[in-house]
C-alpha cells in the first residue's frame, strides 16, 4: 500500500461510517416522532375512537416544552408528529426489523396494552434476521 491508498482507505472509511451514523441517527429520530406521535394520540383519545379536543393538548404540550432541554418540540411540530403517527400506525412494523422490539418495550413508558398490539402485529410473519457486521461488509480484494 502505498500513501496514497493509505490516504483513499481512511477516507473511504470514514465516510461509509459516517453515512451508516448518520442513517442511525435518521432511523432514531423518526421512531422518536412515530412515539411522540402515539403518546399524544393515545393521550387525546383515552381510549375513544376520537379526541375531542386536538389542537388545545398539543398547545400546552408546547408551552411546557419551552423551558425543557429538549429542543423542537413547538406545537407545529408536535402537530406533525401526531399527524405521522395517524398516517403510518404500521411503522413499528419497518422499526421491528431494525430493532430489538422486546428492548424497546421494557425501556418506553407505553401503555401495556398498546404494546402487546404492537407485538401482535410483529409477530405476524415479520420475523428478519438482521445481520451482523461481518455479514454486512464484503471483503475488498484488491488492497495490496
Amino acid at each position: 500500500m502505498d500513501f496514497n491508498q493509505l490516504i483513499k482507505f481512511l477516507t473511504d472509511t470514514h465516510d461509509i461510517f459516517q453515512t451508516r451514523a448518520f442513517q442511525t441517527v435518521n432511523i432514531n429520530l423518526t421512531l422518536r416522532n412515530w412515539f411522540f406521535g402515539m403518546y399524544i394520540v393515545e393521550y387525546e383519545q383515552n381510549g375513544q375512537d376520537r379526541a375531542n379536543y386536538g389542537d388545545a393538548v398539543i398547545s400546552e404540550i408546547a408551552e411546557k416544552f419551552k423551558v425543557s432541554a429538549i429542543k423542537w418540540l413547538y406545537f407545529n411540530n408536535l402537530n406533525l408528529y401526531r399527524q405521522f403517527y395517524l398516517i403510518y400506525p404500521q411503522i413499528i412494523q419497518t422499526a421491528s426489523e431494525q430493532f430489538d422490539f422486546k428492548q424497546l418495550k421494557q425501556s418506553l413508558p407505553v401503555k401495556l396494552e398498546t404494546l402487546n398490539q404492537m407485538e401482535e402485529v410483529l409477530s405476524k410473519g415479520l420475523k428478519v434476521k438482521i445481520k451482523t457486521v461481518s455479514e454486512e461488509f464484503v471483503p475488498v480484494d484488491n488492497r495490496k
